[in-house]
């Protein structure tokens, strides 16, 4: 296995899915996981759960074809 500490990784669409798995296993390996969801519901139990296992995560509800929305997640 490979080892991502002290690495960021952003997904979206991350809280269900494809997405869910692929931020599990992103935090599993050490990265501090960014969750971006357009539901906040999924968005905070996919956090609540890579949590629970001991991973580092945050969530965002937005809508990634809001340009306004993106930049208001990323502080831009």
């Amino acid at each position: 296995m490979f080892s991502l500490q002290n690495k960021r990784a952003v997904v979206t669409g991350g809280g269900s899915g494809i997405g869910k798995a692929i931020a599990t296993i992103l935090a599993k390996q050490g990265a501090e996981v960014h969750i971006i969801e357009l539901g906040k519901e999924q968005a905070e139990t996919a956090l609540a759960e890579i949590e629970g296992t001991g991973g580092k995560a945050f969530s965002y509800a937005c809508d990634v074809s809001d340009h306004e929305a993106v930049k208001e997640v990323f502080n831009l």
